[in-house]
């Protein structure tokens, strides 16, 4: 198994982890629809889930994809994304709601990424590399690859599109 972490520090304080799912699931959606289909990446239907504790114990991690691992009948090696944990509430990192989003948005390229057999070796190798920046920088993130952050072109998205959304649910 390969993880990938999207690691950024900053003081925040509490989200009951019942309003992190919902805004979870809110997001997965808008992310996919405006920003991942136009550069044709795929997010693979898997489980998007707030964690309920630091994410392997580390409370300065915010998200990671968990990628697994095979060998298939044609002794090729396969991998494929099978879990997005983001912690909001259990970290010593900024918990606005851009965050959130941008920190999910991150995760779901990684998750985006791992379905495509081409890029095993690649990904394998660098995580966060080339490929991957790539990607990360088209739906509007910036910053080094690890340790993305909101560019511009993503907080105009996220202002038009999200914000409202969560506010509803944060606030409900």
């Amino acid at each position: 198994m390969l993880v990938f972490d999207n690691i950024i520090p900053s003081p925040r304080g509490t989200l009951p982890i019942e309003t992190q799912q919902r805004m979870l699931d809110a997001l997965v959606p808008m992310i996919k629809e405006d920003l991942l289909k136009p550069h044709r990446l795929r997010m693979p239907d898997i489980p998007v889930r707030a964690a309920p504790a630091p994410v392997d114990g580390d409370p300065w991690i915010m998200g990671q994809t968990r990628i697994d691992f095979a060998v298939n009948a044609s002794k090729q090696p396969i991998f494929k994304a099978s879990l997005i944990r983001i912690a909001p509430t259990y970290s010593f990192i900024m918990r606005d709601d851009l965050t959130i989003a941008h920190t999910l948005a991150h995760e779901m390229v990684h998750a985006s990424l791992a379905h495509r057999p081409s890029l095993f070796t690649q990904l394998h190798k660098d995580p966060h590399g080339p490929v991957f920046e790539k990607y990360m920088r088209r739906i509007g993130l910036t910053g080094q690859p690890d340790k993305s952050v909101a560019g511009p072109e993503f907080v105009e998205w996220f202002n038009r599109r999200a914000r409202g959304r969560l506010e509803e649910i944060r606030n409900a």
